[in-house]
């Protein structure tokens, strides 16, 4: 009769014909064993053969026949497994905002500022911030005995929402809570992420810091030095002294130290919003009272048929005198400066005003669509520094020298008071020290313990009509300024109150 090898694995059944016998083996991974060697003539005794040793899935019949049929002694796979699929492990995907690197050649290297390390990366709220993709445990297999053939193990990982952030209702995603600096974290089983609505600076800002630009909040536990700048979206707290630097928030600035030659600005879109805003107004309704006063004129049979141009300079000879002020003090009002931080929507709007007040300037040559178009302009930039203008930024600091200070809300300086300083501030102005020369600026009332010297070191200071000076010790050579009245003290004074009288003049009484 026919003899023959056949081979049995897990995955595979192979029937190697020879002289005087059926070899049947099994291939398990690396290693083969032969399970029976028999001699078989015809088709049942194979089976009977792969039924003895327990082979019963994944046979080929044809390949049976054929292996019986050969005489050249070639292995014939004769049942074949299924192969289990391997799993992935789970994943993470981060979506954390990166520092912008930016290459030069080599001709700028010389030029290459080395403090500007890139911004901190901030997200707003309800940013996507992690996401989890599942561990995939593959599929089983099956070997030709039918035993279940299971793939490697996978491995899963947990990611999990900390700190001012949450997790989506499938939890695999990570979203941000609040406006902050993204931070994620390795931990035993996995990954954490949160979000720190504060940067915090445990040191110095220098040149191994480098400059510091967040979105949110910064708080610096060290001091500022020489050169160095630190810039908020929101609030900045520095817990010593700022030197030779630049401080600017659309917030609040705290420094608990001192200032020393730096300039330190709050809220600086709000002051200029707050300037703004009542020259657009007023621009806004004369427009609007010119407008109808036209409307009122050429009803006239004697205007009926004249120019909007040649009415409107009569309109601003006889009853609109204010117009060309107006518009010539808001165009200077609107000069933007880039420290301001306005959005270019914004900038683009107070551009094209600017251009339209510049050009209606020339009123005899005026169409009325031009003055139309004016004072819509005045409307638009009006409503968006209304937006801008709603909060207000303060500055407090314990003394200054040198500097300059710029809120759009209050001014505090509790220490030993301020130096050749300028102060200027949409708000309060309080120095519960001494003030000893340079500018100190308030939009409302000003309080100061002790102002000049007996050096008579001019100081200035400065409020609008309605408003009131408090000062507990003045010097010689202080000036103080209430709306277009000014005075200039001569000799020492004690507890003055500088106002405006009930009809007009300055008024310095006690208090």
């Amino acid at each position: 009769g026919l003899t023959a090898t056949l081979i049995l694995g897990k995955m595979i059944v192979a029937l190697n014909p020879t002289l005087d016998s059926l070899e049947v083996g099994i291939l398990i991974p690396e290693i083969e064993q032969t399970l029976a060697v028999e001699e078989v003539n015809n088709l049942d005794q194979v089976y009977d053969l792969l039924h003895k040793i327990g082979v019963d899935y994944g046979i080929d019949h044809g390949a049976i026949k054929l292996a019986l049929l050969s005489t050249n002694g070639e292995e014939t796979i004769i049942a074949k497994g299924l192969a289990p699929q391997p799993g992935e492990d789970a994943s993470f995907e981060f979506f954390f905002p990166k520092i912008e690197t930016h290459t030069r050649d080599e001709d700028s290297i010389l030029n290459i500022d080395y403090r500007h390390k890139g911004d901190i990366p901030a997200v707003d709220k309800d940013i996507l911030l992690a996401k989890k993709n599942p561990a995939n445990p593959g599929k089983v297999g099956k070997a030709v005995t039918g035993d279940v053939l299971y793939p490697p193990p996978v491995k899963d990982i947990v990611l999990s929402a900390r700190k001012n952030t949450y997790l989506s209702e499938n939890g695999l995603e990570v979203y941000s809570a609040v406006l902050g600096q993204p931070i994620m974290v390795k931990e035993q089983q996995g990954y954490s992420v949160s979000v720190e609505p504060t940067y915090i600076l445990n040191g110095d800002v220098n040149i191994t810091s480098g400059h510091i630009n967040f979105r949110g909040n910064i708080q610096v536990n060290g001091k500022v030095s020489e050169s160095m700048e630190v810039f908020s979206a929101k609030d900045i707290t520095i817990l010593e002294s700022v030197t030779g630097a630049l401080v600017k928030a659309k917030g609040s600035v705290i420094v608990k130290n001192n200032v020393i030659n730096s300039k330190l600005f709050a809220g600086l879109s709000q002051s200029y919003a707050l300037r703004a805003y009542p020259k657009l107004v007023r621009l806004e309704s004369t427009l609007a009272e010119i407008l109808k006063s036209f409307q009122q004129v050429i009803k006239m049979p004697s205007y009926k048929n004249a120019r909007f141009g040649y009415i409107l300079d009569l309109l601003v000879e006889k009853k609109f005198k204010n117009l060309l002020p107006q518009m010539e003090e808001l165009g200077i009002c609107l000069t933007i400066n880039a420290k301001y931080d306005l959005d270019q929507d914004t900038i683009f709007s107070i551009i094209a005003l600017k251009q339209q007040l510049d050009d209606f300037s020339r009123l005899p040559y005026q169409k009325i669509d031009n003055a139309v178009a004016l004072l819509r302009s005045t409307g638009v930039v009006k409503n968006k520094l209304t937006l801008i203008s709603d909060a207000q930024s303060n500055i407090s600091v314990l003394y200054c020298q040198n500097s300059t200070l710029d809120a759009s809300g209050n001014i505090i300086i509790s220490g030993q008071g301020c130096f050749h300083t300028d102060i200027i501030s949409q708000g309060n102005i309080e120095i519960r020290g001494v003030a000893r020369g340079g500018t100190i600026k308030a939009e409302k009332n000003v309080k100061i313990y002790r102002v000049g010297s007996d050096a008579a070191i001019r100081t200035d200071i400065i409020v609008p009509t309605g408003q009131i000076i408090y000062i507990g010790q003045v010097y010689e050579n202080t000036v103080v300024t209430v709306g277009k009245e000014s005075f200039r003290f001569t000799v020492p004074r004690r507890k003055v109150k500088v106002s405006t009288k009930q009809g007009a003049g300055i008024a310095i009484t006690n208090y």
